[in-house]
Order: C-alpha cells, then structure tokens, then sequence
C-alpha cells in the first residue's frame, strides 16, 4: 500500500483512483472537462470514439487531463475541479481518502523496482494498458503468451473475452485469465504490454 507523506494533495493522481472516479461522475463529465481545462476538440474526440459507451468518455477525459498535465495532474487540482463543476461530494471523498492508496504509480512502473515481483509489475501495467487495447490488439497480445497454441482457437477466444472484460471493468478478471493460462510466464508479456503503453502514449 502507498502511503503519501506531507501535503498529498500535490501527489500526481494514479490511473486507478480516476477509474473509480469514474464510475461516480454521470452526464455531467463534459462540464468537469472544462474545468479541467480540457480543450472543446478534446471533449469532442472523446465524445465521437466513446460514444456508445459513456462510462469509457468519462474515464478517458480523465486520462487524457492526467497526460496533457502530467507531474501537475494532482489530487489538489482534480478537486479544486470538481467543486467548480458543483460535486462537491466526489472531491470531499478525494481529499478524504487519498492518503491510502492501493497502487503503484506510474514512475513506479516505468522503473520497475527490484522490490516488484515481475507478476506484481505486469498486473500494474495490466490496468492502464487493459482499457486501450482493441480486440485486434488483444488478439496479438495472446499470441505473445507461449500458454497458448495458435490452434487452439476456444482458448484464444475465451483470453479474448477476459481481456474484453478486463477493458470495461479494470482488473477485475486477472486472475480468471491465469486459471486459464495456468502459472504465466510473465518476463514476456510484461515486456509486451509495456511495449503498447509506450506506444499509445506516444500517439497522445
């Protein structure tokens, strides 16, 4: 667990406290985007990729203020925004709890300490890197792990599937993918996986 010393509300905000997030903002995330000082030409390609999926908008905007504002993406900062856009509720419960967060950061990583195991390292990039891919993208990425025999089809299909859901709701189905594939081998699909991060990042 990550514990913030000092003024934590100048902590950059990890990936995972912006998915919880949300999950509680509604219609509403269009007003919060400007109060994030997110441009209209951002708000509207967020709209037209995501628009069958407004939970996915929502995340999304909140990724993409955490890019363009980097090290400045903090807690103080995301709450100052949500009172201006009137919830005041979500950023009361950001500065209330943001003192015990259950993650790693995003230096932590890139850097990937000794301290990590690398199933501890793969599982952290799994979150980001789980909500960009599309199916074509996670096809290819099954295809990295040597469980899985390219002829075998109902395997590929179901890791597919855990992928799918690992994209909509996080991570939850980690563990329903390694019953699948038994004890992974992670050097290689960590190294895959940070290779797509880099990648999309560098596309933003």
């Amino acid at each position: 667990m990550a514990h913030f010393d000092g003024d934590s509300s100048k902590n950059p905000v990890p990936n995972s406290i912006l998915l919880d997030l949300s999950r509680k903002i509604t219609g509403e995330w269009k007003n919060i985007a400007r109060c994030l000082e997110l441009s209209e030409g951002t708000i509207n390609h967020i709209s037209v990729d995501q628009s069958n999926n407004v939970q996915e908008q929502i995340y999304q905007m909140l990724v993409s203020w955490k890019q363009s504002k980097g090290q400045l993406a903090t807690y103080g900062v995301l709450s100052q925004a949500l009172r201006q856009a009137s919830r005041h509720d979500l950023a009361d419960n950001l500065i209330s709890c943001h003192g015990h967060v259950t993650t790693y950061s995003d230096q932590n990583r890139q850097e990937l300490p000794s301290s990590l195991s690398k199933e501890k390292a793969f599982r952290s990039v799994l979150v980001d890197v789980a909500r960009m891919l599309r199916k074509k993208d996670v096809r290819w990425m099954v295809f990295q792990c040597p469980q899985i025999p390219p002829s075998d089809q109902e395997s590929i299909e179901d890791a597919v599937r855990l992928f799918d859901e690992m994209k909509r709701y996080g991570i939850l189905s980690v563990e329903r993918l390694e019953d699948l594939l038994g004890k992974l081998n992670l050097t290689e699909p960590l190294s895959v996986l940070q290779d797509f991060k880099r990648r999309h990042d560098g596309c933003k």
